[in-house]
């Protein structure tokens, strides 16, 4: 790269981290400033590929005039002439992160909850990788303690559970910014836009401001350690503020600026190079840290993680167990230990004795009949711990709708299954996935009114859905696709939905549509079977999609708006696919 006034140097890695070892053995301190990309590896989308997807959605609710590209019409909206959006493209992610805030706020208009729900989907999955477990030995056993980062996930809190000997201080909001002070003995972790249970920010606004609070600590916090970045772009306006107004000379030594793909924006270079800061280009996260930890703990080796998990397991039963002994009134205490317990034996015994223990409890009762029902597969006794369940708390909705659920498919009794999905949903109305699987008995039993009803039933678990991608939604799609296809109407109306959804990320759930398939598809033209089992296999697994999308039946299929299902699409009469 070429230096400038307002450019840094750019540094090896190898440079890097021999620097990083001689302050290592001078005693001063790093602080590790962490962005989206560094959670990357463990299973959270990169901010620039959360943006990309909810521009396309924002584009397919919003975009009026149907020739109208999503690149141009991302220009106009966002005021960007240069904005590219073709997704082979390599500036493609690094573009819409730079409108992270942006995409954020207008796709999510009105209803910040919803867009919530969409980060807690994406972070569902997660569990920290290689690199966080190694941060968190770092942190544990060095005297660098600090972490500050722009992410909403629990990564560093995660691993440090994992593999360290004392849990780190988790400022999640910036009235608790006063807590960050660098003297602190135990491990630090500033959440600057706070944590994703306490209002994150990530609307224009709330991006671009550094919280009431935290310049003073964050101030402090620089005049001790140094900061090393990794996988923050720099393209909020609240961190970076704050690291450009800060003084020059205030930050120890100099500031380490690692990147992955892209060199930093040309502002971010100038706020480097105003600290005397250089870039380091590195391949990845976890690759980076593996090298860093024999800077700073020469006898660490990568097998010792996997001891830490082992020897963890071995000491959370301990507890779990000791806990039963000494609280007699805590059934969540047993359903912890059973849950952590996965030699299923074990298991069946942990829940044995606790429902000795706590003959009352209906929620014990219950999970164990599911574990009967679905690990042990003794259908009799399942059913009794299902009733009796039922008996110790009528009221429960949940334990309702799993009674059904076992009715349905494996005593095949649908009229009881029926009696009970209602109940069910009495106690809980909007529940999307007792709704669903009421869908499900329909399209196994298919009397009287049973696929008339469907398309209602579908419309409601679309609504309920509340424009989120998930797995129920595309399962309510899908027995949208096989009614019509049963009623020898065109699918294509929840064919378009499912395809436009599929395009989508939404974490996958144990389900299994073999009952299903063995109830519909027989009456189904075969052709047309062996597409909608590689349909239900694209639903359930996301690395069937390949497969599907090379079909050419669904390459012909076109795409709509999943979160809608208009009256009028609904064809009058037969068709085909």
């Amino acid at each position: 790269m070429t230096n400038g006034e307002h450019s840094p140097k750019e540094w090896s890695e190898k440079g890097l981290l021999a620097e990083i070892r001689k302050l290592h053995q001078q005693g001063r301190s790093l602080a590790f400033i962490l962005g989206a990309g560094a959670s990357a590896s463990s299973g959270i989308p990169t901010g620039g590929k959360l943006a990309y997807g909810w521009l396309q959605e924002w584009h397919q609710r919003e975009c009026l005039e149907p020739d109208t590209d999503l690149q141009s019409w991302a220009r106009e909206q966002l005021k960007n002439p240069a904005f590219i959006t073709h997704q082979d493209a390599k500036p493609a992610y690094q573009d819409a992160a730079s409108h992270y805030a942006t995409i954020f706020e207008r796709r999510f208009a009105g209803d910040y909850t919803s867009g919530y729900a969409a980060l807690e989907d994406a972070m569902e999955d997660a569990a920290p990788s290689v690199g966080y477990s190694i941060l968190a030995k770092i942190l544990d056993e060095t005297h660098h303690r600090v972490v500050v980062t722009t992410n909403f996930d629990n990564l560093v809190a995660d691993a440090m559970a994992i593999h360290a000997s004392r849990s780190p201080l988790i400022v999640g909001h910036e009235a608790l910014a006063g807590f960050a002070r660098p003297q602190l003995r135990r491990p630090l972790v500033a959440k600057i836009h706070r944590d994703l249970h306490l209002a994150p920010k990530n609307d224009r606004e709330g991006v671009n401001t550094l919280g009431q609070g935290w310049g003073n600590s964050l101030s402090q916090l620089f005049q001790y350690s140094t900061p090393l970045v990794l996988g923050y772009g720099g393209n909020d306006g609240s961190l970076m503020g704050f690291l450009n107004d800060l003084p020059a000379g205030h930050i120890p030594g100099r500031l380490f600026w690692c990147y992955r793909d892209e060199p930093p924006a040309q502002n971010v270079l100038a706020t480097i190079a105003k600290h005397s800061g250089v870039i380091v280009k590195i391949s990845g996260f976890d690759e980076f840290m593996q090298e860093l930890v024999k800077q700073v703990l020469p006898e660490f080796k990568l097998g010792q993680l996997v001891r830490d998990i082992d020897q963890l397991a071995k000491e959370r039963k301990e507890k779990y167990r000791e806990a039963i002994k000494k609280n007699p009134d805590s059934w969540w205490v047993v359903e912890l230990a059973a849950q952590a317990e996965t030699d299923m034996d074990k298991r069946e015994a942990i829940y044995r004795e606790g429902l000795k223990k706590f003959p009352q409890s209906a929620e014990l009762a219950g999970n164990f009949a599911n574990f009967l029902a679905d690990q042990r597969h003794d259908y009799d006794e399942a059913e009794r711990y299902y009733r009796k369940a039922l008996e110790l708390d009528p009221s429960h909705a949940a334990h309702t709708g799993n009674f059904a659920n076992f009715l349905a498919s494996q005593r095949h009794d649908y009229d009881k299954a029926e009696h009970y999905y209602r109940k069910a949903l009495e106690l809980g109305p909007n529940d999307p996935y007792a709704l669903a699987n009421f869908a499900h008995l329909r399209l196994l039993r298919r009397q009287g009114d049973d696929l008339a009803q469907l398309p209602a039933m579908l419309a409601q678990v679309i609504t309920l859905a509340k424009g989120q991608a998930s797995q129920i939604l595309a399962e309510a799609l899908f027995y949208g696709v096989l009614s019509q296809a049963l009623g020898q109407h065109s699918p294509t109306p929840y064919l378009a939905r499912l395809k436009r959804l599929l395009a989508l990320s939404y974490p996958r759930g144990d389900w299994d549509f073999t009952p299903l398939f063995d109830a519909v598809l027989p009456d189904i033209d075969p052709a047309q079977a062996q597409h909608y089992r590689a349909l239900g296999a694209a639903i359930l697994d996301a690395a069937a999609l390949p497969a599907l999308g090379a079909l050419p039946w669904w390459q012909a299929v076109p795409e709509a708006d999943p979160f809608t299902l208009p009256e009028e699409d609904q064809p009058p009469s037969a068709s085909g696919v």
